[in-house]
């Protein structure tokens, strides 16, 4: 079955879980079937390009391989070390490898603009990469539990969108108040109140 999701493959992404060291481990198989499965991928696209059959389409060689350790949101578990991972990177001959947090998105749309465009040939620049990043927020709680009665603190800019909406909701409700039929006016306040 693998042979079939491998057929006409330009780029294969190893992922394992840096949590879990046997899933590292397991990459060495996995590596030997993607190979096998590549191999015999070339072989039937030869012959059938030695009888003329159009049936099967070209093979592209052998695929792009990136070994990628999967959940980094959560390194103060990680069991599976940078080390190790560069080491299976270099000892394969891989194209490369780099890790993801397929939970909050960390790195993934980067990662995958990167080697797909290096799969055809092209390098994406940093600004081009960049713009894939995204912005991942973590909240630590303080020692012994959340501050404020379970609410953890607000940055400056949270703190600021709530007092805009509580002025907002502030004008609206006295503009109700006073008889006035709330509106936006080219968006410096709400147009409507949920209750």
């Amino acid at each position: 079955m693998l042979d079939a999701y491998l057929h006409g493959t330009h780029v294969v992404l190893l992922c394992y879980d840096i949590t879990d060291p046997k899933s590292f481990e397991d990459c060495d198989d996995w590596l030997e079937r993607v190979r096998q499965a590549c191999s015999r991928d070339r072989a039937t696209s030869a012959a059938a390009s030695a009888v003329g059959s159009d049936v099967t389409a070209a093979s592209p060689g052998d695929p792009h391989i990136h070994l990628v350790g999967n959940k980094i949101d959560l390194l103060h578990t990680r069991r599976v070390t940078d080390k190790q991972h560069d080491a299976f990177v270099s000892r394969e001959s891989l194209q490369g490898g780099f890790y993801v947090s397929a939970r909050n998105g960390d790195q993934v749309l980067r990662n995958v603009y990167d080697v797909a465009g290096r799969s055809i040939g092209v390098k994406l620049s940093e600004g081009e990469l960049e713009f894939h990043d995204k912005v991942v927020v973590a909240s630590v709680a303080a020692k012994g539990g959340e501050d404020d009665a379970g609410k953890r603190p607000q940055s400056a800019a949270e703190r600021r969108i709530v007092e805009e909406d509580e002025a907002s909701a502030a004008r609206l409700r006295e503009a109700l108040r006073s008889g006035l039929e709330p509106r936006n006016q080219g968006g410096n306040g709400p147009c409507c109140i949920i209750a």
